[in-house]
């Protein structure tokens, strides 16, 4: 074995240069390939039928995600269901389905090694994760242990509704703390407010009314949401991006607003159900 590609192995695991996802991490399972397109009741009896065990399944825009774990195989894999089909089957870590001690196997065993303890700060970020490779942008998990980590902390943030805190000023906490806020959004989506709804902002059809305000000035945006009833009771962000929290009292609504702080514009206002500063 070239003694040189254990050590290019070893340096670039450890300065973090090689991604914890590969074109592979995306493919489809040949076994599982032929489900694509199947109705998702359908698509769910034949997956346990071939010994796949469902572990959760998460909500987000237009879709669902599954995560599948095989024992025998030791594989993960994330069903995508839209429309009540199955839109992909693709392969992910195991930490997506709570697995912690998974090891892919290889012609070479010492490579094999050095990248498991490469790889051993990663797979300790994400084993009490609660984001998983769906919630990604790219859809798989991209970063190295420490921005995993940062994306973790923004991802939790965003999801419980706490207060944007980058301290360490990272693309990988603003992008969880985004990801965070949807999915909470998505989440709390269901729920009816309870209030007077007299005047200003109605439920009915809120989300045509907040989206009237997106792309405005941050200036007009602003005085139609106080025109609505609303007032700011938070702010919080960074020089690109900026958010503001508005409280609703009287009919106990909670909106967040998303401002391009460059141009000074509204980029999305929306319902987010509840944030610590709206009481």
């Amino acid at each position: 074995m070239n003694r040189s590609i254990v050590f290019c192995t070893g340096l670039v695991i450890a300065t973090g240069l090689l991604a914890p996802s590969s074109a592979s991490a995306q493919a489809t399972p040949y076994e599982l390939a032929d489900l694509v397109g199947a109705q998702a009741r359908g698509g769910d009896q034949a997956m346990h039928d071939r010994g796949y065990v469902h572990i959760d399944t998460q909500k987000s825009s237009d879709r669902s995600y599954s995560n599948w774990w095989n024992g025998s195989r030791r594989e993960c894999v994330t069903v995508a269901t839209q429309n009540g089909r199955y839109a992909s089957i693709t392969e992910s870590p195991g930490s997506d389905c709570n697995q912690t001690n998974v090891s892919s196997g290889g012609d070479d065993d010492a490579v094999a090694a050095i990248v498991a303890v490469g790889a051993a700060a990663l797979i300790g970020a994400l084993a009490a994760s609660d984001h998983k490779s769906h919630h990604h942008e790219t859809g798989k998990h991209g970063y190295d242990a420490f921005g995993e980590q940062e994306f973790e902390r923004g991802y939790r943030d965003g999801l419980y509704a706490h207060h944007f805190d980058d301290f360490n000023g990272t693309e990988a906490y603003q992008r969880g703390y985004r990801s965070g806020v949807g999915q909470r959004t998505h989440n709390s989506s269901y729920r009816d407010h309870t209030g007077r709804y007299s005047t200003g902002y109605q439920p009915s059809y809120a989300h045509t009314q907040l989206a009237s305000v997106n792309n405005m000035s941050v200036t007009d945006a602003n005085r139609r949401l106080n025109d609505w009833g609303f007032r700011e009771v938070d702010q919080f962000g960074d020089a690109n991006t900026g958010y503001g929290i508005w409280y609703n009292r009287s009919t106990g609504q909670c909106v967040q607003q998303t401002i391009d702080q460059r141009g000074r514009r509204t980029v999305d206002v929306r319902d987010i159900g509840r944030h610590p500063a709206c009481r």
